[in-house]
């Protein structure tokens, strides 16, 4: 079996509870779909109804249908007999050995015919001469059998032909003839001497002898650990497994420096320390988005497919504490979530592109923007994130720019536009803040991470060319640490990683940078406006 058909096949034989090879799956009924045993023990759990113990209503951790399971509970459920099957032959095709290909059998004519008289009678046949006075004939084939003399010898069959029978010998037509050995071939013509001025090929021009030298001379030795400048640490790793990332969307971190992330592959929040050791993992029943932390330590997650709610509320066991919910969120499409002053909520909406305020009770207190390309327009708002002035700040993917609006909603100001120049934009997603409120962007389009100043000003590249660690690897999301350092969340073609990264911020102008600063630029004015009078 190869071991890209196998992987695929993995991948369609794996629990989408527990991200690992099924285990005694079991299939709901009516949707069909299956998980292991033990998963749905865990699972089940959560809508045990103490009243009435033998009426259980669940949701399909896929597809959100409403399951009944029947009186007996998940003993009750019907066994997949099919892919059970399919992990038993995955199994033993790890476990059995490699097969050594079995000898051909030789093929017909007078080898295959001493093979067989080999199994009849355990003699070797071997042919000693062939006569041209031949007294006796076969009838069926025409072969002399006069002077064939059969030897019992226990070693392998040699089959010897006497070239001394004539060329009208009836042996003739199954005997194989016997080229006369090829004659050696004479030594190749020694060249004369070139020098090393003197071109191979003569029909090559100057011209292309001298680019194909540039080019060898270009070439240079591949980097196998790229992106290194600058690295702290790094975890995490792409897999099908319990502790591995599928697909890593939300990041976070706690008052301790722990670290969450979380996986829209799984529905999952995964919990790390700040060194990057996986500590718990909570497993939700809907779809989780990006992630943001209370000061108490409770979990703030934007969820899809949870009925009416768009923020769902988990304390550190993984039970729901608060929902933030109405009708009109059921298809808002929540994508990024950030906590300001006064515990108030931020969201963005992909559906609705705008961005939605919630108290610390869960009430919604402010709604802005809406479709365009304006200052207060959005076209899909990916993340957002709140600095120390309680400002926040959303990265506007599609159109390419960083904006910045006050809790109430008004426009402050934007920066960035399409392009791959330093300061330009290209699909930004993951965004966040340091200590000087400088901002650092996950320019996912451009395969690097980029900070600018508080007011938009280009600071720099902390992380760039990220393809070069792997096939389409970018940058989704971004975290500060505890210590001002860049965590960045890497994303690519079955490639999941997270990074830390040593940031520098440039140190602030001083009065008299700033006062030269501000006097070239009103010079400068004053000389354009004077020219432009004359």
């Amino acid at each position: 079996m190869s071991d890209t058909f196998k992987k695929k096949l993995e991948e369609n034989v794996t629990c989408s509870i527990c991200l690992d090879i099924y285990k005694c799956p079991l299939t709901l009924s009516p949707c069909l779909h299956s998980y292991c045993y033990t998963c749905l023990v865990g699972y089940v759990a959560k809508f045990s109804n103490s009243s009435n113990p033998t009426a259980i209503v669940i949701q399909c951790p896929d597809c959100r249908a409403k399951i009944t399971l029947p009186p007996t509970g998940i003993d009750g459920l019907i066994p997949n007999h099919t892919l059970q099957n399919i992990v038993d032959e995955l199994a033993f095709d790890e476990e059995e050995p490699e097969r050594k290909p079995r000898p051909r059998p030789p093929k017909g004519g007078e080898e295959g015919h001493l093979e067989k008289v080999r199994e009849d009678t355990g003699k070797v046949a071997d042919v000693t001469s062939c006569s041209t006075n031949k007294t006796e004939t076969n009838n069926n084939n025409g072969l002399s059998t006069q002077n064939l003399n059969v030897e019992e010898k226990h070693s392998y069959p040699p089959t010897v032909v006497d070239n001394s029978c004539s060329s009208t010998s009836p042996c003739d037509s199954n005997r194989e003839v016997q080229k006369p050995p090829r004659p050696p071939r004479p030594p190749p013509p020694k060249l004369p001497a070139t020098n090393s001025n003197t071109m191979l090929y003569p029909d090559i021009t100057n011209e292309k002898a001298k680019l194909q030298m540039e080019l060898e001379a270009e070439e240079r030795p591949m980097d196998f650990d790229p992106c290194k400048d600058g690295l702290l640490m790094k975890f995490g790793k792409y897999g099908s497994g319990v502790n591995d990332l599928r697909k890593p969307y939300g990041l976070a971190l706690s008052s301790v420096g722990d670290m969450y992330i979380s996986d829209q592959a799984g529905s999952r929040i995964i919990h790390y320390s700040s060194t990057g050791v996986l500590l718990h993992k909570i497993v939700t029943d809907c779809d989780v988005n990006d992630i943001a932390l209370f000061p108490n330590g409770l979990i703030l997650v934007t969820a899809s497919k949870a009925g009416n709610a768009i923020l769902r509320v988990y304390n550190l066991n993984g039970t729901i504490v608060g929902e933030y919910s109405g009708l009109h969120f059921q298809y808002a499409k929540p994508s990024g979530v950030a906590i300001g002053v006064d515990n108030y909520a931020v969201v963005t909406s992909l559906e609705n592109n705008c961005v939605y305020v919630f108290t610390e009770q869960g009430k919604l207190s402010k709604t802005f923007g809406w479709k365009g390309a304006g200052n207060e327009h959005f076209n899909v708002p990916a993340f957002v994130t709140v600095n120390n002035k309680n400002y926040i700040v959303v990265s506007d993917m599609c159109n390419h720019a960083i904006k910045v609006f006050t809790m109430e909603g008004t426009f402050k100001y934007s920066f960035g536009h399409k392009g791959k120049d330093v300061g330009m934009l290209m699909s930004p997603m993951g965004v966040c803040t340091d200590n000087d409120n400088n901002v650092i962007v996950a320019d996912t389009g451009n395969f690097r991470v980029q900070a600018f100043s508080s007011k938009g000003q280009p600071l720099g590249c902390p992380l760039e060319d990220t393809f070069k660690i792997g096939p389409n690897v970018r940058p989704i999301n971004v975290a500060m640490d505890h210590h001002n350092n860049i965590i960045v969340l890497l994303l690519g073609n079955q490639f999941a990683e997270v990074r830390t990264y040593l940031w520098i911020p440039p140190p602030p102008k001083s009065l008299k940078d700033s006062i030269l600063s501000f006097t070239g630029s009103s010079m400068s004015k004053m000389f354009g406006n004077v020219a432009g009078n004359f």
